[in-house]
Order: C-alpha cells, then sequence, then structure tokens
C-alpha cells in the first residue's frame, strides 16, 4: 500500500464533512467537492449530484445521461465493459452476471470467501492490538475476494492486487495503467484456456460459458469483464 498512495489512494481528509459542507452549498456542484480547480475562464471537467434523488434520476435516465463517456475513460484501458453500455447491451451483459450473484451463492460466497478473507486479514495484526486499517485491512479486502471469486491461485493475490491498483490508476498515470492492463490479459488468457477445456466452479468459468443471443463471449469480452 505504502507504493500505491499516489493517484486513486490519495489521502484526503473528513470525507464526509467535505460532501456534507458541498450539499449544504448546492445540490448539484460543477467539478466535486475535493477538486473545485474551476474558475469563470476554466469550465468544470463534470458535476457532481449529491442527494439520493437526484443520484436515482441520473443513474435510470437513459435518455439524458448516458454511461458511454466510461468509453473514452476506462474503456480505453479495460475494453468495452457493462461500465460504458446502455440500454439493450447493457441488460444483455448484466444478464451475464446475474447466475453467479444468486442468492445461494452469496450465502457461500459469504461463508467461503468473505468471512474468511476477513478473519485472515485480521488475523495478521490482531496480536498487536491495533492496525492502520486502510493499509492492513480495507486495502487488501476487496481484491482478495475478487481474486478468490473468479478463481485465481493464492499465490497471484499480490500481482492481481498491484495490476488492479495500477490499471485504476491509468487517470493519473497512464503508461503504467495501460502497461498494467497488458500484463493483465496476458496472466488472465492461460487461466480462461484452462476453464474452457476444464469447467470450475468460479466466475471465469461461468463466463466462458455464457452466451448472448446464442453467441459465446469472445477472450477480449472476457477480459474486459
Amino acid at each position: 500500500p505504502n507504493e500505491l498512495q499516489d493517484g486513486l489512494l490519495k489521502d484526503i481528509d473528513n470525507v464526509h464533512e467535505r460532501l456534507a459542507e458541498a450539499r449544504e452549498r448546492h445540490l448539484v456542484m460543477a467539478g466535486n467537492p475535493f477538486t473545485e480547480t474551476h474558475t469563470d475562464n476554466t469550465p468544470p471537467v463534470g458535476f457532481t449530484v449529491l442527494s439520493h434523488e437526484l443520484v436515482t434520476e441520473v443513474l435510470t435516465d437513459q435518455e439524458r445521461f448516458s454511461t458511454h463517456l466510461y468509453a473514452d475513460i476506462m474503456g480505453v484501458v479495460m475494453g468495452p465493459t457493462m461500465l460504458q453500455m446502455d440500454g439493450p447491451a447493457h441488460r444483455a451483459h448484466r444478464l451475464l452476471a446475474t447466475p453467479p450473484f444468486r442468492q445461494k451463492m452469496l450465502d457461500r460466497w459469504r461463508t467461503e470467501l468473505v468471512d474468511v478473507v476477513c478473519d485472515e486479514l485480521i488475523s495478521s495484526f490482531e496480536g498487536r492490538g491495533h492496525a492502520e486499517l486502510v493499509k492492513e485491512y480495507t486495502f487488501a479486502f476487496p481484491v482478495q475476494v475478487i481474486a478468490r471469486m473468479i478463481g485465481l491461485p493464492r499465490a497471484d493475490y499480490r500481482r492481481f492486487q498491484r495490476l488492479s491498483i495500477e490499471l485504476l490508476n491509468v487517470v493519473y498515470d497512464w503508461d503504467k495503467g495501460m502497461v498494467a492492463a497488458a500484463q493483465l490479459r496476458e496472466y488472465f488468457s492461460p487461466i480462461l484456456d484452462d476453464r474452457r477445456r476444464e469447467p470450475a466452479d468460479d466466475l471465469i468459468s461461468a463466463l466462458a460459458e455464457a452466451e448472448i443471443d446464442g453467441q459465446r463471449l469472445t477472450d477480449e469480452e472476457i477480459f474486459s469483464f
């Protein structure tokens, strides 16, 4: 974590206080509460909505608020994902994720994945009686859960975590993000080949066997997913 603090992991103090202050001033603001750098001569690069009602409106009104802009942001480094799809394309790809997230599977993942990760991470520092929770717990938690869901070898967790963070940091370090994307694709290629030959009980296998309109997903579509 100490080596990956720039970009997405840069420190922002008093997050909730900053959001509350912004919400008191306006429900729709130019920029965001953490980087209000625009001036009258410099237009904002985006806007932030700060109420539940308006967020719901933005997320559900596809006619006025398209998600296609992600194609120019994360799509370049991740490939076409649900993030940048609207309408039928989004619904079709979203259905791919539905079967693995049935309640029975969620219950199993909670006990076999989430609880296990929580226990292991806490065990690593409980003997000290204290911890830096972001660096020692919440930083590792989501990536380790995802790694288990998609069936990655335990020995690869650290590598997967580093490449994932470097990819997401592409908006701060373009070259490193693009290199990470290429390395992740190279890493997933033999794993996907193995799952096509011998499906396992994991998310990569589910995607390898999934179909849209009778067509199996391509390797590139699975890598993006």
